[in-house]
């Protein structure tokens, strides 16, 4: 999803009410800024209990390189916003390798998630429970 696309079809996107899952941050771009109307927008989302979001994709959302430092903001508002509804994924197998150039190191993307979440009960939840519980793994 593009973030322009969360924004065009705001009203649509608000009268969801089935279990969606937002990916790669909505694939805003941290050049933008944190209160770029598509993210503000996922936030607004967040706050309702049948939205979820991935925070992967960090190497794509930014032209800086690793660690990426200016996508944390974006982990940490969207951590805090629902730290319930968060997961994180490599985006493997990477098959927009094409479009961006490059293959990331899956480890050092993992690595993020210290930044992301530096509490580790937070961490679990959004590397364990949270996907467990989407995807009906306690069952």
């Amino acid at each position: 999803m593009d973030p322009n696309v969360l924004v065009q079809h705001v009203d649509w996107f608000r009268g969801l009410d089935l279990i969606s899952v937002v990916d790669h941050f909505a694939r805003i771009q941290t050049a933008d800024g944190i209160d770029q109307p598509g993210f503000q927008l996922l936030l607004e989302l967040m706050e309702r209990p049948n939205y979820w979001v991935k925070i992967s994709g960090a190497d794509q959302r930014t032209n800086a390189p690793y660690p990426y430092a200016d996508v944390v903001p974006f982990a940490h508002a969207l951590i805090a916003k629902a730290p319930d509804r968060v997961m994180w994924g490599t985006n493997w197998p990477h098959s927009n390798m094409f479009v961006y150039g490059r293959t990331p190191n899956d480890g050092l993307l993992l690595n993020l998630m210290l930044d992301f979440a530096p509490d580790e009960s937070i961490r679990n939840r959004i590397l364990v429970d949270n996907p467990a519980r989407l995807f009906g793994f306690d069952d």
